[in-house]
């Protein structure tokens, strides 16, 4: 749930991949800009830096890096009041650039590694001593707990309400077991189940499960 994929995703219908010409998703914009305005170090991986939206996030970071920040200051702030997007004194290390192809943002990135991701990222594992388990491209199973009609019927207890929001576990102190106890809704996978998108562009529109494609998406 930390993943925000803001142009958009091949699966999930309430999230479509956008078009040049279309609109991002509002509360997707709105984490997209906390972030700008929250990030100390930015790391594009395999980017191209071609002009989408959250191309921001590395600009921003880059450009907060540098000793003349003045600039920032006249970005007028998301509500308006003019106050400037990014607070006075955040400390940034800029950006960090991971691609085999040259891109316009090349010269303001504190690190440019022309290298294959792969590469990079297993020595960066390998410094920090961060495991890194094998590949395995087996799909992750729900727990029996969470299928009411056995491991083979695709309805499965979700911790999300009826609009499509994830339900928020507040004053626990144990995490794991507030997950354990908190309240689900009953989501019907089947092939052939009526459904509502709850949520994005499609929002209120009915679809209807054709079941799963060769790869295990529905």
């Amino acid at each position: 749930h930390l993943l925000n994929e803001i142009h958009g995703a091949w699966f999930d219908p309430s999230n479509p991949v956008v078009a040049i010409s279309g609109d991002l998703r509002g509360d997707l914009f709105a984490d997209l800009l906390k972030c700008e305005r929250s990030a100390d170090l930015v790391m594009a991986v395999g980017s191209s830096l071609c002009g989408m939206n959250a191309d921001r996030l590395v600009v921003t970071s880059a450009l907060c890096s540098s000793q003349d920040c003045g600039w920032l200051l006249s970005i007028v702030s998301v509500d308006s009041s003019g106050d400037g997007s990014i607070p006075r004194g955040i400390p940034a290390f800029g950006s960090v650039m991971v691609s085999i192809q040259k891109t316009v943002h090349d010269h303001n990135s504190s690190l440019r590694i022309f290298a294959r991701i792969d590469d990079v990222m297993r020595l960066l594992a390998k410094k920090i001593r961060l495991y890194v388990p094998a590949q395995n491209n087996a799909a992750i199973a729900p727990t029996l707990e969470h299928c009411p009609l056995g491991p083979v019927t695709d309805v499965f207890l979700v911790l999300y309400n009826a609009a499509g929001e994830r339900i928020v576990l507040t004053g626990a102190t144990d995490a794991a077991a507030a997950v354990r106890v908190a309240p689900r809704i009953s989501l019907d996978l089947r092939e052939g189940a009526d459904l509502v998108v709850a949520l994005g562009p499609s929002r209120g529109h009915k679809a209807t499960v054709l079941g799963r494609n060769r790869d295990g998406h529905f």
